[in-house]
């Protein structure tokens, strides 16, 4: 089982850079545990990717994959859409007791990870102490640079036809259910332009139809 729709989002040849930023996370904040998760919203899966500990010691767990309602804190991190920290008094009501965290935590951190500002990830970091609000901006800055470097960019070069930019935020939007007419009215352009944005892109990426240029969409752009 996978989370098929995000598996080139995040580990695309950076199992090494995803480790030498948790060392750098462990180094710089003195956090107890660290894991980076993958996450789709499609079937509400997370999927550990990396942990490491206080030690510096990076494990790679296999076939670790739950369902999100399964794991209180990061569902309260995706429904809340921000960074999110818990501190010890509300670990102590916020986890079931099956969840109970090392006593010696006192405080957890998740954090999301973004492309194109959709969720495609989160990060935990569990505390032996209380963090500040400055030590929280802090975090926070640390964890959106880890965004950039793990998410990898998408190469527009190596993919067919030289898709462009409108045709792509076409398609973008009919993946989130826009009408032609709405998107012309939000991209200031006529319903005829966004067709035409719709019939270049099924042609550079050899498409046949909306459905199949969606699919070509989601796999090249999208995860």
């Amino acid at each position: 089982m996978k989370v098929d729709v995000i598996e080139k989002i995040i580990y695309e040849n950076s199992a090494q850079k995803v480790g030498d930023l948790l060392v750098q996370l462990v180094t710089k904040h003195h956090c107890s545990f660290a894991e980076v998760y993958r996450y789709s919203h499609f079937d509400n899966l997370v999927e550990v990717f990396l942990e490491i500990n206080s030690k510096k010691e990076i494990t790679k767990p296999l076939d670790r994959i739950d369902s999100l309602i399964s794991m209180p804190l990061l569902y309260i991190g995706v429904k809340e859409c921000q960074p999110l920290f818990v501190n010890e008094r509300m670990l102590a009501t916020s986890i079931p007791p099956k969840y109970k965290l090392p006593p010696s935590t006192k405080c957890v951190a998740v954090l999301p990870i973004h492309k194109r500002q959709v969720l495609v990830g989160m990060i935990s970091v569990h505390f032996d102490f209380e963090l500040s609000e400055q030590q929280q901006m802090d975090l926070i800055r640390f964890v959106d640079y880890m965004s950039d470097q793990i998410v990898a960019p998408h190469k527009m070069g190596q993919l067919e036809g030289n898709i462009n930019e409108k045709e792509i935020k076409t398609l973008q939007f009919i993946v989130e259910g826009w009408t032609t007419l709405e998107i012309a009215e939000y991209m200031k352009v006529s319903e005829a332009t966004v067709k035409h944005y719709i019939k270049t892109f099924m042609r550079k990426s050899n498409t046949y139809n909306r459905a199949h240029a969606v699919g070509y969409y989601m796999k090249h752009f999208y995860c």
